[in-house]
């Protein structure tokens, strides 16, 4: 789109599922000379590198086209800890304190939407958001953005939509600190 930030097609998302199957593999292979500590360190460089990089713009999408991608990821963590498919990967990603790649996306957009709010981020970006403006005091009127109407459902998963969208949910549960984040 125009705005600068765009939806990827499937295209992008399948490209990042087939680097992280070969990184799977890799770790796969090289497990019986590694210990956990050095396997968590080959999953952050050669996986997870690939699961944040840009992550605010090719996994903003559907939560469907994004399956596959959290599949890999729970695998590798079944991987480093030597268990079988039977083991819930999710207990494993809260075990290393890891955020899955919905918790990731959703985390980058708060951290993009935080540094727009306090001009941050660069000038081009500071426009995405309106800030909420009207004659009442309202508890979060000052921390809030406008979260624009969208009538497809495509423009749902656009910054735009997305950056307030998301901040609002959080103020409005008042999450205080990084230890409640696993509550969304």
């Amino acid at each position: 789109t125009s705005d600068g930030i765009c939806i990827f097609d499937g295209i992008k998302i399948k490209s990042i599922e087939n680097k992280i199957s070969k990184n799977i593999s890799m770790l796969y292979k090289v497990k019986p000379f590694f210990n956990t500590e050095s396997l968590k360190i080959i999953y952050f460089s050669f996986i997870h590198s690939y699961l944040s990089y840009c992550n605010l713009a090719w996994a903003s999408t559907n939560y469907r086209k994004l399956k596959k991608i959290y599949c890999k990821q729970k695998h590798a963590f079944r991987i480093i800890f030597g268990v079988n498919r039977t083991v819930n990967g999710e207990s494993l990603l809260k075990k290393l304190n890891v955020l899955n790649i919905y918790k990731l996306n959703i985390y980058q957009v708060m951290l993009f939407t935080f540094k727009t709010k306090h001009a941050l981020s660069p000038n081009i970006f500071r426009t995405y958001f309106t800030k909420i403006s009207h004659k009442y005091p309202t508890k979060f009127s000052s921390d809030n953005f406008v979260i624009p109407r969208s009538y497809l459902k495509l423009n749902s998963f656009q910054i735009q939509y997305r950056g307030p969208f998301i901040w609002k949910s959080f103020l409005k549960n008042m999450v205080n600190s990084f230890n409640d984040f696993d509550k969304y």
